[in-house]
């Protein structure tokens, strides 16, 4: 792969630097295993351009890397916050549409107390989907080391 990084930096040179380069270098880099230079390049990518969707998949996948947990944390994360093209949209919705079926089951086999539950339940990820965006965007910050992103 290193004739493909060294094509990629001559082109970055010529071209300039593009959130497209950047990705691409942290993609290469981190099928390397150098994970702090895909992280670089994952931040120079959204300095560049803060919306960039391949951008923020990078980070998430460099940030993921350490635990299962952190991989799970940014895939459920990064779409709720609405950072992917229309993803907070389709989680909620669908999640909405699971509210509704497990609502439907309790009324219909349940008892007032787990009715009361799975509507808590709801309530609670409503309010947590509010949160969300804020949590994404200084975990983003404080892997960027404070640096301004957005």
């Amino acid at each position: 792969m290193s004739g493909a990084k060294a094509a990629l930096t001559a082109l970055v040179r010529v071209g300039g630097e593009r959130p497209a380069a950047a990705i691409l270098r942290g993609q290469i880099a981190a099928a390397e295993g150098q994970m702090e230079e895909a992280l670089t390049a994952a931040l120079a990518a959204l300095r560049v351009d803060p919306e960039s969707e391949g951008g923020l998949r990078l980070l998430a996948a460099v940030l993921g890397r350490g635990s299962w947990w952190e991989r799970v944390w940014w895939r459920i994360h990064l779409p709720l916050a609405g950072e992917l093209r229309g993803g907070g949209m389709r989680v909620m919705l669908g999640l909405f549409l699971l509210y509704r079926l497990a609502l439907i089951l309790a009324e219909a086999h349940g008892t007032p107390a787990v009715v009361r539950a799975v509507t808590v339940g709801w309530l609670a990820l409503l309010g947590y989907s509010f949160v969300t965006p804020e949590l994404v965007r200084r975990r983003i910050v404080r892997a960027a080391g404070g640096a301004r992103i957005r």
